[in-house]
């Protein structure tokens, strides 16, 4: 997992990210081609965990923050579930 600031595209770290993976055929959703989409995880973090901005400077501690973030996402998920 890494935290890349809002301007810079994913695609820049693609090779990065795909480094070591034996395949030929890479599958993306329906976000990589069009930036309308927002990805549900991203969405409801930002409605109901306020993650619209983060709250710190330095990848480190936003890439934590993110981390933070995800973990409440998954619990309201697993609360949903059950």
């Amino acid at each position: 997992m890494s935290v890349t600031p809002a301007n810079v595209s994913e695609f820049k770290h693609f090779e990065k990210a795909t480094e070591g993976v034996e395949t030929s055929r890479y599958y993306a959703d329906k976000g990589v081609a069009s930036a309308k989409k927002v990805e549900q995880a991203f969405g409801t973090m930002k409605r109901r965990f306020k993650f619209t901005r983060a709250s710190y400077f330095g990848n480190e501690k936003v890439l934590g923050q993110c981390i933070l973030k995800a973990i409440a996402f998954n619990l309201l998920k697993a609360i949903n579930i059950a």
